[in-house]
């Protein structure tokens, strides 16, 4: 940007950054966690190839996902739901867009609209 606009460079060295918002925890809707553990299933069963270190990974990563949403994670009925109906559309290629999920600002999943 410097050389494009012929700004002058100048360094601050007490310069500070604040970011006004936290991290908050939680913060993931149901429905995300189908999109992510349907993708990561299909891509490590059927596009990628298959070694051992891969079936690894595949199995820590959906342990570490199942895991969080145990651990950590408000609302477990739905996101539970919605993470074991994303390893059955995983496992079966079952992709596309199935799920809408700004038809309800809810996050019940009784309130999304599913395409089966």
């Amino acid at each position: 940007m410097r050389d494009k606009f012929n700004y002058p460079l100048k360094w601050v060295a007490a310069a500070k950054g604040v970011h006004f918002t936290a991290r908050v925890t939680n913060y993931r809707q149901p429905w995300r966690y189908y999109y992510e553990v349907r993708n990561m299933l299909y891509m490590r069963l059927y596009v990628k190839e298959r070694t051992v270190l891969r079936a690894y990974k595949l199995v820590r990563s959906w342990v570490k996902l199942f895991g969080a949403i145990l651990l950590k994670e408000n609302n477990k009925s739905a996101k539970l739901e919605w993470f074991l109906r994303g390893t059955v559309h995983g496992v079966t290629k079952q992709l596309g867009k199935t799920i809408d999920p700004h038809v309800a600002k809810d996050k019940s999943s009784s309130h999304h609209k599913i395409s089966r």
